[in-house]
């Protein structure tokens, strides 16, 4: 993630992601975000790594949903 902060390697975040791109006008629906947890795996120049903790199968599914999505965008 592009960041200016450094969380310490092994932090827990819960990150949301949204499908919107900069400069979108549109009415938000349902779908377009997605919230889970994180784990900071490495610090670079640019930001932190991050590793996505998907407990369930369906959270992975729901994830792979979601990219499928932000990709036809």
């Amino acid at each position: 993630m592009y960041t200016a902060e450094r969380w310490y390697v092994g932090t827990i975040l819960q990150l949301t992601l949204d499908a919107d791109h900069p400069g979108d006008n549109k009415d938000r629906t349902r779908g377009e975000t997605m919230t889970l947890w994180s784990k900071v795996i490495r610090h670079g120049s640019d930001g932190v790594g991050l590793e996505f903790l998907l407990v369930k199968r369906t959270r992975q599914d729901e994830l792979e949903r979601f990219l499928t999505h932000v990709r036809g965008n």
